[in-house]
């Protein structure tokens, strides 16, 4: 019997309902607030009660700030104050300017932010509202916390102080204490700090406020460092990440444990930091554990629970050791070179640490200051692919065409390779003395943030030698995926003849008919994408679906019982639609013939499943049995970095069950890519390697078009065999 049932009240189990979702946000149990709010939201609105409407919209909205989804936060807060503007509740539209100001705070635009809450402020004088006064004073102290004025803040802090201990508010009084226990840590009073943090997180434990208590064990962490108590520091940091960690929930939906994962990710860093700071080798073991913990777990999570080995799962649902990292490294017979960026609380970068793991188990660790740089890390990353002309398309105009590929190679690279070598000295050289003599021995790079878009067969040491030279490259997202995606390469080797590829299980596709939208614009024909799929389909004897052939009906339904998928179109960097929770889903899409009759633009708009754009989530819910997928179009191997990694189009893929995905990092000329593409499949015929296959396909291509722009673009993600 459902709670409606129970009550008799419709408008009663609204209530009870957003009662119950505030009770779960408040333990940490987003997926079950989630549920229970927006079960309320539909009594509200199907009962056209607008002030309980606004009241459930703001519950809402504070579920998916605390998720880390803060556009959908601010889209839920905005609805809410635009019902109560109009039925004139101005206690509630007080609060809901209060949160308004927090999320842009969250969004880090300070300015919008300081105006919401001296409205709210204003709003809440006015009527009298203690409660949310003081909500709204810790607020404003947080922006000039944010902005580096701890003495200004501490001003704000202590007033909401004042007004949480005269209302018996719990929860402000924790959140004033544990910025107040902040602001003094900046001002280096760390004995003050302290005081006012253990209080903080005595009120966070007795009321059970786990996400605060997660906060204020980091920020005891960071004072304890400052102070030179690093040990206690180190303990307070782990207890911070048992948590913090507990608040990412089984039931919680892959996007929602992304971007909740987000917000966590200064706990990892700092605790990486503190670890090595310690100059001890086992802690600088522990720091690579850390650094394993604190990256793309919603994507080992995701790969484990579609594997039917119970082992394999239960490896995800454990924190990685380096026992584990070791055996994976043995496993895979490479090298593994694993980087993390170490990040102020600005958000610049402070160290780089990276970690050579050898298939024998020694371990390997060097550390970079990056606060001397000349410029930026992130900066150098994106003016060493801006100047080989390796520059990504953002879909934003309507009116605008795209070219999939460049119409002319490029030429002679030497005037622009020195930003490959600045890179090749500050990610390579400092471990290349680590790297195999044998160039057919892989090397597996687990890279962080903007290292992502590194395309690191190109790097250059001081001779002008490409890293591809003497290297076999691949990437990974982080090593536990490494190890999922060898458990899912295990799975499908039984299915397949392992000495020849069967014709009916090759499926390649080249230059569909380009589908139309009102949200991208026009895309050209690619007819020497056509050319390099009949090209590669003549080397299997297989089909190839062009034109109005290569429907996107058609091409799904082939998709599952491919063993070898090759798909030369063109890829949408930034496409994605909103789901029907209004959640932007994973960004990206590939180009696909529509169905008859579907190229009307109006259709389009109305029918996803028609318009011919495969995007990236719909390929996350296939179930793929491919070992390869090799995606020849622009940009497929970006997306929206994360600490998850880069979700996008590979990622799909591999959460799909694809073991092995060619990517490529920038707009791929046309003639070195078919060139490029034949020869890797030339190689592949001939061995199992599929990262040896690609690498000498880049060698190959480098001779008849040496400029990087032409070979180095496409990388395999997963595993090689």
């Amino acid at each position: 019997m459902t709670l409606t049932h129970r009550t008799g009240d419709r408008a009663q189990a609204s209530l009870i309902l957003n009662n119950m979702s505030a009770a779960f946000s408040y333990l940490g149990q987003y997926a079950r607030a989630l549920q229970s709010a927006q079960q309320a939201l539909a009594i509200a609105q199907e009962l056209k009660d607008e002030a309980q409407t606004a009241i459930v919209l703001n519950s809402i909205g504070g579920i998916y700030r605390n998720l880390g989804q803060y556009s959908l936060a601010l889209e839920h807060f905005q609805q809410a104050l635009t019902l109560l503007r109009q039925i004139g509740d101005r206690t509630q539209e007080g609060t809901i300017l209060n949160n308004i100001g927090a999320i842009y705070i969250n969004l880090k635009q300070y300015p919008q932010a300081l105006a919401a809450l001296k409205d709210a402020l204003a709003v809440q004088r006015e009527l009298g509202n203690r409660i949310p006064v003081g909500v709204t004073l810790n607020n404003i102290g947080a922006i000039y916390l944010d902005l580096g004025e701890p003495e200004q803040a501490l001003e704000f802090h202590q007033q909401a102080l004042v007004v949480a201990r005269e209302v018996s508010d719990c929860s402000g009084e924790w959140f004033a204490l544990n910025n107040i226990g902040t602001a003094y840590m900046y001002l280096k009073q760390y004995t003050q700090a302290l005081s006012y943090l253990q209080a903080s997180l005595a009120i966070a434990r007795t009321i059970g406020d786990r996400a605060g208590q997660g906060i204020t064990l980091v920020n005891i962490g960071s004072t304890l460092f400052q102070e030179g108590q690093v040990a206690a520091a180190e303990e307070a940091c782990y207890d911070a990440l048992e948590i913090l960690e507990t608040l990412r929930q089984s039931d919680l939906s892959d996007t929602h444990k992304v971007s909740l994962f987000e917000t966590q990710l200064q706990a990892y860093q700092f605790l990486q930091d503190v670890l090595v700071s310690q100059a001890n080798p086992e802690k600088q073991l522990k720091a690579l554990e850390v650094a394993e913990r604190g990256r793309a777990r919603a994507f080992v999570e995701l790969l484990a629970n579609q594997l039917s080995d119970q082992q394999a799962r239960a490896l995800a649902a454990s924190a990685p050791t380096i026992a584990s990292i070791q055996q994976i490294a043995q496993q895979q017979n490479a090298v593994l070179v694993q980087y993390s960026l170490i990040n102020n609380v600005d958000g610049s970068h402070l160290q780089l640490y990276i970690w050579v793991v050898q298939p024998t188990g020694d371990i390997s660790f060097h550390s970079t200051d990056l606060a001397n740089l000349d410029q930026p890390l992130s900066e150098l990353v994106h003016l060493s692919r801006a100047m080989i002309g390796a520059r990504g398309r953002k879909i934003s105009s309507a009116s605008a065409q795209i070219n999939s590929k460049p119409d002319v190679e490029p030429t002679h690279p030497q005037p622009l390779l020195y930003p490959f070598q600045q890179l090749y000295d500050l990610l390579i050289r400092p471990i290349r003395d680590q790297f195999p003599s044998d160039s057919t021995t892989r090397v597996i790079v687990i890279p962080q943030a903007e290292l992502f878009l590194v395309p690191f067969a190109a790097l250059q040491d001081e001779q002008g030698t490409c890293l591809i030279q003497q290297h076999t490259v691949l990437i990974a997202p982080s090593i536990q995926v490494l190890a999922m995606t060898h458990q899912r390469r295990q799975e499908l080797s039984s299915l397949y003849d392992q000495t020849a590829v069967a014709p009916d299980t090759v499926l390649i596709v080249g230059n569909p008919t380009m589908p139309t939208s009102p949200t991208i614009p026009p895309l050209m024909p690619l007819p020497e994408a056509q050319r390099e799929a009949e090209m590669i389909a003549a080397l299997f004897n297989a089909k190839v679906y062009t034109g109005a052939n290569a429907t996107k009906k058609t091409i799904v339904q082939q998709m599952p019982q491919a063993r070898l998928i090759h798909l030369a179109t063109h890829g949408l960097l930034e496409y994605s639609v909103t789901n029907p929770a209004g959640i932007h889903t994973i960004p990206g899409a590939l180009a696909l013939a529509p169905e008859p009759d579907s190229n009307n633009p109006a259709d389009a708009a109305t029918s996803v499943g028609q318009n011919g754009l495969l995007t990236a989530a719909e390929i996350a819910e296939l179930s793929l049995g491919a070992e390869l997928v090799v995606l020849s179009a622009c940009d497929t191997g970006r997306g929206t970095i994360t600490g998850d990694g880069v979700i996008g189009l590979s990622r799909s893929l591999i959460a799909a069950g694809v073991p092995s995905v060619i990517v490529s990092l920038w707009k791929v000329p046309d003639k070195s890519t078919a060139y490029l593409m034949t020869q890797f499949y030339q190689n592949l015929l001939h061995q199992s390697d599929k990262a040896q296959a690609l690498r000498q396909a880049m060698l190959s291509t480098r001779q008849q078009y040496p400029h990087p722009q032409c070979w180095a673009a496409f990388t395999l993600v997963g595993q090689a065999d």
